[in-house]
């Protein structure tokens, strides 16, 4: 043997207990190798993960994306106008108690407090003014 047929021979032996099978593929209780793992081989390609592409055409899958906004949209508005109805409806209602809690308040003091009894009263007094100016006699003197 030369050294080249000495140093490869030593190699071989080095490598040998590498290229058993690996500790999965024999049995623990046995020894021997496990004739199910020799068939088992990975798949070529990897297995994907999350949602699977749909084989749509891209105008197809445009017009099913603008359905969606369309409907989304068209709810969003609904609620905003349902949610301003029934504020509008709840100003109306509030505004109705106030006025009633307002009269409530002016009959039962006898104040007046709107423009309108306000501009009734001058007008009273106004007229009743002018007519008592009216009726006193002159005093030429």
């Amino acid at each position: 043997m030369t050294l080249d047929a000495t140093t490869i021979e030593q190699v071989e032996q080095f490598l040998t207990p590498f290229t058993l099978s690996t500790s999965n593929d024999i049995d623990e209780r046995t020894g021997h190798e496990d004739p199910a793992s020799r068939h088992v081989t990975a798949s070529s390609k990897p297995r994907r993960r999350g949602r699977k592409k749909s084989n749509v055409d891209p105008v197809t899958k445009r017009e099913m994306n603008r359905l969606k906004d369309r409907k989304r949209c068209s709810s969003y508005r609904q609620r905003q106008r349902n949610e301003h109805e029934g504020l509008h409806k709840e100003v109306r209602v509030l505004t109705a108690k106030l006025h009633t809690a307002k009269e409530e308040t002016a009959l039962s003091s006898g104040v007046l407090t709107t423009n309108l009894d306000l501009a009734r009263l001058a007008q009273r007094t106004l007229t009743l003014k002018q007519a008592s100016t009216a009726t006193l006699p002159r005093n030429h003197g």
